[in-house]
């Protein structure tokens, strides 16, 4: 059985032309599915086990593999060595392919009651890329970071880190598919147009526009805009302020009561917390959670907005 697998790796991994071999080949990367698969369904407890037992079951030895190559190629050492290396290479990615199998099979998720803070959790909290996480019964996926490298003249483009994980949640409680867990997001905004596209993977993107009425402030660099629709973290109609350069208040729900009180939160609500953003992860606890210092720097930076919005008609 080992010859027969070796000699059909010499004929895949060497380009022979030889139909018999072409035939062992087929018939043996079966018989290797087949365990493989056997393997997984029969035991998916001890993952070094199961590929070591995979292993033993259908490969030589390193040294029976040199004999059998000096025994094909005795005059040509280099050819020897050469084979050798690709043999171990194939094998190298087989092991790999195996321990997929065996940890997809296996992972069911890391148990969690909350969802943390990428900028106030230590290391060993944070949720790490790739990993699913189960939050109340529902799996959830951790996207890695996406900085698009992004540029504008009013400096509203790039990434930025976020003050707390913002999730997708799955379509339905019957999807399969488990929602996504972002850290950050990198914005494209043009000038020109008041248009963005915040970013949270290539794929995953939301547009938001500039409303007409703060076009003027925008010219200024005093931004506030809109998202609308499309992918990532469910945003849709969420306004956005910059605070200051590369710091966003996300979720800024504020009304002006009247010219004595100016402006309040909505609902005449104080929020607990902020969600925050920045470029810069240590401008976000200067914010975070500083509901006296974002309320001032918030309602200054709405009187400003509605002065270039009504102009004249203020007074």
């Amino acid at each position: 059985m080992k010859k027969i697998i070796v000699m059909c790796f010499l004929a895949f991994s060497f380009n022979t032309s030889n139909v018999q071999f072409g035939k062992l080949v087929k018939k043996a990367k079966q018989s290797v599915t087949k365990k493989v698969k056997s393997k997984v369904n029969s035991s998916t407890q001890n993952t070094n086990n199961t590929i070591e037992t995979q292993n033993s079951d259908n490969e030589y030895s390193d040294e029976e593999f040199k004999k059998e190559l000096a025994e094909k190629y005795p005059n040509d050492t280099e050819k020897q060595e050469l084979y050798f290396k690709k043999y171990k290479e194939h094998q190298q990615k087989q092991l790999e392919e195996q321990k997929a199998i065996v940890a997809k099979a296996n992972n069911q998720g890391v148990t969690v009651s909350t969802i943390p803070s990428p900028v106030e959790s230590g290391d060993d909290a944070k949720f790490k890329n790739g990993q699913l996480y189960v939050l109340n019964r529902t799996k959830y996926k951790k996207l890695p970071a996406f900085d698009g490298g992004f540029l504008d003249t009013k400096e509203l483009s790039g990434y930025y880190h976020l003050s707390k994980y913002f999730v997708r949640n799955p379509s339905s409680h019957f999807d399969s598919n488990p929602g996504d867990i972002y850290e950050g997001f990198s914005i494209e905004y043009n000038p020109a147009t008041y248009e963005l596209t915040a970013y949270f993977s290539p794929n995953q993107k939301r547009y938001g526009v500039v409303p007409e009425h703060y076009r003027k402030s925008a010219d200024k660099g005093n931004i506030q805009f809109q998202f609308g629709m499309g992918g990532g973290p469910e945003w849709t109609n969420t306004n956005v302020l910059l605070l200051e350069p590369g710091v966003l208040l996300i979720g800024a729900e504020v009304y002006h009561k009247n010219n004595n009180e100016g402006h309040k939160w909505m609902n005449n609500t104080q929020p607990k917390e902020f969600v925050i953003a920045a470029k810069d992860p240590e401008k976000i606890k200067k914010y975070y959670k500083n509901i006296a210092l974002t309320e001032q720097v918030t309602f200054g930076k709405f009187d400003e907005l509605r002065k270039d919005w009504k102009g004249k008609a203020m007074n």
